[in-house]
């Protein structure tokens, strides 16, 4: 595998490098696409093949495998395992090829069990790059669900045993717990059933390597599996809950290696994913508040941040086109909530303001780029308040002149209170050396207010000066709190709080503009 890559490598640069000779202004195209492109043509183009001879086979009884076959087997095991070896080189783009592999596994027919044990391996070897994917994860989630259901479904005995409330669905009761016992007395029909199909040869892999993606999908990506509406304007085909589908519940799913004591702990480490996928679901169907909050002021203000943080995970950061840039992701945030008097920050504001610092910190959220995303949010924000502020002071010089102090204190960046608010009492700080999520998002932390001093959308001498005026900075800051708390933080912001910082900072730019106006030059002697 490595010669072969090699030598991919080497033909890419060789024919690269007359390209460039030939044509020197031309853009170099990238090559990952085309090699992902070709591998997956010639993958399904054996994949017909082996297809073909199964379908015929399955009615003709036991039948030799022909040599074209046998040879379109081995170049499908080769060029996976080729595949497997540049995917881990970042010579192939990973989404379209694992996105291929479900558009697969998705169009094989209910009775091509021997074509989706050819596919199952494929399909387990890249379960930690599926789940990496909420989306892929849900498509994967649903085809499991639907084949497992499919194999159960030829059991007589289960119909009886349909049981609702082992799915998870938003208005059913609680998940049964995982019985780690072996099985007794009372077994159920549904475990009857997988027995049968696990002593059988042909359909246990099949059972194994269903139940063994499903729920590795509970563990590590359970965002996919939480209940979903439906709405007319949503285009979405996968409401629900792929669980719906399931007579059982992940933790019930049969696994390798029979009742072992790592096995219970894996079961209880699912049975607690789903208990979170259900109370998630439950959440989204009342919407995340009850109707009599919506219409409260803090239920709007729940709403906006919701619909924010909706408005941002579905946006797409990698590419930008006419429906999908930072002008449309300014608008979709900040452009459907504005007031008429819209030169001061609302709390609504303040609310999404915070939201967004927690979005690019938190490490629940992935990309160095949400950093830069949201000091572009911000610095666009404070551009339409300070052009609305200065429409009202051109107004106001009309009638009377404005006092030095003002002027000072409107250079302040609008959202200055607002994030040292957050710096205050929500940034995150190294309190445990060892957590490894700290120190993430403390590095999410300085890159985020680096931004937003490069974009003048935080004021780092004004922050200095409010830290040496409450006297964070004195020799002994260590004896007394480093922050207010969330709930003293009133006292520390009172209402005139904004003012007299901004007075104080005028003040002191007057100060330095006069010590400055005082100093003599003095000559430089050689």
């Amino acid at each position: 595998m490595v010669r072969a890559v090699w030598l991919i490598k080497m033909t890419c640069a060789y024919y690269s490098a007359i390209s460039e000779a030939k044509i020197k202004k031309r853009q170099a195209p990238d090559p990952n696409v085309e090699w992902t492109q070709i591998s997956t043509r010639y993958l399904r183009e054996q994949l017909a093949k082996i297809s073909d001879f199964y379908h015929l086979a399955s009615g003709a009884g036991p039948v030799p495998v022909p040599p074209d076959v046998e040879q379109a087997l081995r170049q499908w095991g080769y060029n996976a395992k080729l595949v497997f070896h540049m995917l881990q080189e970042g010579m192939l783009e990973k989404h379209e090829y694992l996105t291929w592999i479900l558009d697969v596994l998705e169009k094989i027919r209910p009775m091509d069990d021997d074509l989706l044990k050819l596919l199952l391996p494929l399909m387990l070897q890249y379960s930690d790059e599926f789940v990496q994917s909420a989306y892929l994860s849900r498509r994967l989630a649903y085809f499991c669900a639907r084949r497992l259901a499919l194999l159960l479904s030829d059991s007589p005995a289960l119909l009886a045993a349909h049981s609702p409330h082992l799915m998870i669905g938003p208005n059913t009761s609680s998940l049964g717990a995982p019985s780690p016992a072996p099985p007794g007395p009372g077994v159920s029909p549904v475990q009857l059933a997988f027995s049968d199909f696990l002593s059988c040869a042909q359909h246990g892999p099949l059972v194994y390597g269903l139940s063994c993606m499903l729920q590795t999908v509970t563990l590590c990506c359970p965002s996919a599996l939480v209940w979903n509406y439906s709405s007319s304007d949503s285009r979405s085909a996968s409401p629900g809950s792929p669980l719906d589908l399931l007579p059982v519940a992940p933790s019930s799913l049969p696994m390798p290696g029979g009742n072992t004591p790592f096995n219970q702990q894996v079961r209880a480490r699912i049975y607690e994913a789903e208990q979170q996928i259900k109370q998630r679901g439950r959440a989204v169907e009342v919407r995340w508040s009850f109707d009599k909050c919506q219409e409260s002021t803090a239920g709007v203000t729940i709403s906006r941040v919701l619909h924010t943080l909706e408005v941002l995970d579905r946006h797409c950061f990698d590419r930008t086109d006419s429906s999908n840039s930072m002008e449309t992701l300014y608008h979709k945030i900040f452009w459907a909530h504005q007031n008429k008097d819209n030169h001061e920050v609302a709390p609504n504001d303040e609310a999404v303001v915070t939201l967004l610092c927690e979005w690019a910190v938190s490490c629940r959220r992935s990309g160095k780029h949400r950093a830069m995303a949201v000091a572009r949010l911000l610095a666009k924000r404070q551009a339409e308040l300070e052009v609305e502020r200065c429409g009202e002071s051109e107004a106001l010089d009309e009638k009377e002149s404005i006092s030095s102090a003002s002027l000072a204190g409107s250079s302040l960046p609008v959202f200055q209170n607002v994030l040292l608010r957050f710096l205050d009492t929500q940034a995150p700080s190294l309190s445990d050396p060892s957590s490894e999520c700290e120190k993430v998002e403390f590095v999410n932390l300085v890159l985020l207010f680096c931004e937003f001093i490069r974009l003048d959308v935080f004021s780092h001498d004004a922050y200095m000066c409010t830290l040496i005026s409450r006297g964070d900075l004195a020799v002994a800051a260590s004896t007394r709190p480093r922050s207010p708390s969330g709930e003293h933080a009133d006292e520390y912001y009172p209402k005139d709080h904004d003012l007299k910082m901004e007075e104080d900072v005028g003040d002191r730019r007057e100060v330095i503009e006069e010590r400055k106006t005082e100093r003599v030059d003095f000559p430089v002697e050689l």
